[in-house]
This record gives structure tokens, C-alpha cells and sequence, in this order.
């Protein structure tokens, strides 16, 4: 009789957890990235083969993924397979890890959670000067080329060369050798061959080789003799349209016209004329691209053109040609570009140990991380990396890491859905490689409200139960001590 008081005593006790433990879950139904509780029984010794009672073994974790729910804010994200955030506790620098991806941008400009931790990641490496906003207004490129080692984000702007371009002007002739229209169609054209050079790299990363702009030079050695009065022409084909230009004042003055003219043509960066050789060369604008540059003719008279075609390059080469002949135009129009290039390295090794401490907090702020004087822009995570998006310019500015254990049951619960790392759950191992961060998408908390409520009535029934067979051991006492008297 003893015996069965102290059995239903262990069944209370153990109910009563139980019943803690259903009710902790039912609490946290709605608590994102919460992973509910589940308790396990365990019978107690045997003596005369008569059990002892029953005791709580041990209240382990479900790690199973909860819903997954789309929510539309740039700041959330959820992990979608193993894994889990890193973050680290500002007033300790304790490390611990969470499911829970409603995040947010503090005041200092750091990723942090909603319980004002820090996320942990791989920052970028940023390569360039400060974009001054009120300087640089033109939009130049954004252009993001990932591989499988690393994200880069290319962005350019320049200075408003529409107001500053102004005409050349022959300080001997006072004729207009390169109007100002002249030399915006040549920027705007170099911006367009520019993007798609990016375009061309991001599917073809490799060094390459630079690209060269075609030459073609045709000599007119008896001009003098022919250009002589008003009936006379000298003409040349450029890309099948054919330039001319009537003796003016003199024979010389004539092909200087005519390579004014053409230097004022989209896709022609100079045309120059030697009075001495009777040299007429043409360069042209854009690196790699040719032109039909054809038919020299004084009159009726022909003349040979010799062209060196133009090289096309490949690669990261090509690209900076390009970006040089645009910077070079830009100049010309007496303005300049900007550029800024971010760099996040993604590798990662799959289940392999994780060296946390080479993790840092991520800084979205863009005037702190030295790229724009406008602090203000725009979240976008994708695959992890996070992207700060201002106007037409998106930058990569980090990615964040996840982490995985061999034994995650064995993590330490430590409240605040944050969890701490134990001897048996062993070190965090690389899960980037095994796990999918989904943006603007939250895990939602994987308690089952059914399952709960029906538990805490079982557990509520054997609470009972237990309480009955102390009363009914206690009446078979009574009865035992009445006897004796």
C-alpha cells in the first residue's frame, strides 16, 4: 500500500510536467521559429518485479521545419532544410544560435534580431570611392555577377555630362571640331556597349583579353592638286553612309572640314587629317566593334584605305577597355564617373567545422560601409546574400551564415528561441552548402495546437488518474490501521 502511495506521488509529479510541457508549447504556438517540446516517461526500478513509479526521462526538442509563410517584409528569412542562424549577444558577446529570421536593421546599422542580437555573416569586400549623390546623378551600370565562390556587384554613376559637355572649338579656325551633341551620343553609346560588356562577363568569367578599337587610314597625296575649286568633293563611306564635303576656301581647309564631320559621327572618336602626308585616319569609338570605313574618293578619283580591325577581347579585359574608352569620353565632356564594386564570398564546405569567430556582424548602412553619402535603401536577401538596393544601384553587402550540428537535439534551449552549443551536440559545422535561406519568408513555430490539446487532456486524465490511486492507497491504509486497533 506504501508502495502504490509513492507510485501515484511519482505519476503526479510526472503529469505535472508533462502537463508543463504541453502548456509551454500550447504558449508558443504563434512564436516564430519556436520548436516545441516533447517529454518522454520512463518506468523507475524494480523490486520483487513490482515497479517503483514512473519519472520524466528527458524533454527533447523537435527540430522538424514549421510552416513556411510568406510575408512580404525585405527583412525576413527563413531556412528551408538543417541549419541555423548565428547570432551573438552584444552584452556578453555570448554565441548562440536561432530559427527565428524576423530580422531587423538597428540604429547603428547592423543586422539584428528582434531581440536586438546580432547576426552573424561574411561581410563585403568593397573596392572603390564613395559615391557623392549630389555629384554623381547619372546612372551609369549595376550589374551583379555571382559564381560559385562569390557575388560581385558592379555600380556606376557619373556627373551630369549632358550639362557640362561643350563643343570643341579650334582656337586658330573657330570652327567646331566635336559639337557637345557629339560627344553626349558618344557616352551614351559607351554605356550601352559598357552594360553589355558586364552582361557578356557575368555568363563568361574569365581573365580574357582586351578588346582594341579599329584604324583605318586612307592617304589622299595629290588632294592639293585636286581640291581646287567649288565643283570639287572629297567623300569617304563610314558604315555604308557617305560623308562629303565641297572645297572650302582652300585644300587643306576642305579635309579638315570633312574631318570635322566626321568626327562628330555616333560611334567615331576622332578623325584626324595631316596636311603634310595626306594621311586621313579615322579611330573609332567603341573597343572590339568595327565599322565599314570604305571608298575614299576625291572627285571621281579613288583611294586606297588601309584598316586595322578592331580586336574583340573577352573577359573581365574586355570589360575594363570598354570602361576605359568611356571614361575617356566622359572626360572629354568634361565629366567624370564613380564606381564601386562589392565582392561577398560564399564558398563553402559542406558538413565541415565552422570557424565562427571569423564571422562579423553585417552592416547594411551604406554611408558606414563607405559606398553612397545616402544612407537610405532598400533590403533584398536572396539565397542568403543581402543586397541593399538604392534607385537603380544595387550592392552586395553581405551574406548570412548558417550553422548545423551532428546532435542538434543536444543544443541548450536558453529562451528567447535561442539555443547554445553543448559537448554532446558537438561544434557548428558549415550549412551552407545543406540549407536554402528563403527571403522575405518566416518559419513559423512547428507546435501542433491539435496534438497539444489532445496531450494536455491525456496528461490532465492520467493527472487524475494518479491522484486516485494515492486516495485509494491511503483508504487500504485507513483500513489496515482499523484492523490493528
Amino acid at each position: 500500500m506504501i508502495s502504490a502511495l509513492y507510485n501515484g506521488i511519482s505519476g503526479l509529479d510526472s503529469f505535472q510536467k508533462a502537463l508543463n510541457v504541453e502548456s509551454h508549447n500550447i504558449a508558443n504556438v504563434n512564436t516564430v521559429g519556436y520548436k516545441s517540446d516533447r517529454i518522454n516517461f520512463a518506468d523507475m526500478m524494480y523490486q520483487d518485479r513490482m515497479g517503483k513509479g514512473a519519472a520524466t526521462q528527458s524533454v527533447q526538442k523537435d527540430f522538424s521545419t514549421g510552416n513556411l509563410k510568406p510575408t512580404g517584409n525585405s527583412y525576413d528569412v527563413a531556412i528551408n532544410g538543417k541549419g541555423f542562424f548565428i547570432v551573438t549577444d552584444p552584452t556578453n558577446g555570448g554565441v548562440y544560435y536561432t530559427k527565428a529570421g524576423d530580422f531587423k536593421q538597428g540604429v547603428d546599422g547592423k543586422l539584428i534580431t528582434s531581440g536586438e542580437n546580432y547576426v552573424q555573416g561574411v561581410g563585403a569586400v568593397i573596392d572603390g570611392t564613395m559615391i557623392d549623390n549630389d555629384l554623381y546623378t547619372q546612372f551609369v551600370a549595376s550589374k551583379t555577377i555571382e559564381s560559385d565562390a562569390s557575388v560581385q556587384t558592379i555600380n556606376a554613376k557619373a556627373t551630369n555630362y549632358s550639362q557640362s559637355a561643350q563643343s570643341d572649338v579650334d582656337t586658330i579656325t573657330g570652327r567646331t571640331t566635336k559639337t557637345a551633341a557629339a560627344k553626349i551620343s558618344d557616352i551614351e553609346l559607351l554605356m550601352t556597349e559598357y552594360n553589355n560588356k558586364l552582361n557578356a562577363y557575368a555568363t563568361n568569367q574569365v581573365p580574357g583579353t582586351a578588346s582594341t578599337n579599329q584604324v583605318s587610314t586612307s592617304t589622299f597625296a595629290d588632294y592639293a592638286t585636286q581640291l581646287v575649286d567649288s565643283s570639287d568633293t572629297v567623300s569617304i563611306y563610314v558604315d555604308n553612309s557617305k560623308i562629303i564635303q565641297t572645297f572650302t576656301t582652300d585644300a587643306a581647309t576642305t579635309m579638315q572640314l570633312l574631318a570635322e564631320k566626321i568626327s562628330s559621327l555616333q560611334g567615331i572618336k576622332d578623325a584626324t587629317f595631316d596636311t603634310t602626308t595626306g594621311a586621313f585616319v579615322i579611330n573609332t569609338l567603341v573597343p572590339g566593334k568595327n565599322l565599314v570605313i570604305s571608298n575614299a574618293l576625291i572627285n571621281e578619283q579613288a583611294y586606297t584605305t588601309t584598316n586595322v580591325d578592331a580586336i574583340s577581347g573577352s573577359g573581365q579585359a574586355d570589360v575594363q577597355s570598354t570602361l576605359a574608352a568611356l571614361e575617356t569620353a566622359l572626360a572629354s565632356a568634361n565629366a567624370q564617373m564613380t564606381q564601386v564594386t562589392t565582392t561577398v564570398d560564399k564558398s563553402a564546405l559542406a558538413n565541415q567545422a565552422l570557424n565562427v569567430g571569423t564571422l562579423g556582424d553585417l552592416q547594411l548602412n551604406l554611408t558606414n560601409l563607405g559606398i553612397s553619402d545616402n544612407q537610405f535603401a532598400k533590403p533584398e536577401i536572396v539565397n542568403g546574400i543581402i543586397y541593399m538596393v538604392q534607385g537603380d544601384n544595387k550592392y552586395a553587402v553581405g551574406r548570412i551564415q548558417t550553422a548545423a550540428f551532428a546532435d542538434e537535439i543536444s543544443l541548450s534551449p536558453q529562451g528567447g528561441n535561442l539555443f547554445a552549443v553543448t559537448k554532446k551536440s558537438g561544434e557548428p559545422l558549415d550549412a551552407t552548402s545543406t540549407s536554402k535561406i528563403l527571403g522575405k519568408t518566416l518559419e513559423l513555430s512547428n507546435a501542433d495546437l491539435g496534438e497539444n490539446l489532445v496531450n494536455l487532456m491525456v496528461y490532465q486524465r492520467a493527472y487524475e488518474a494518479n491522484s486516485k490511486s494515492i486516495t485509494t492507497s491511503d483508504e487500504f491504509l485507513n483500513i489496515a490501521i482499523q484492523l490493528k486497533k
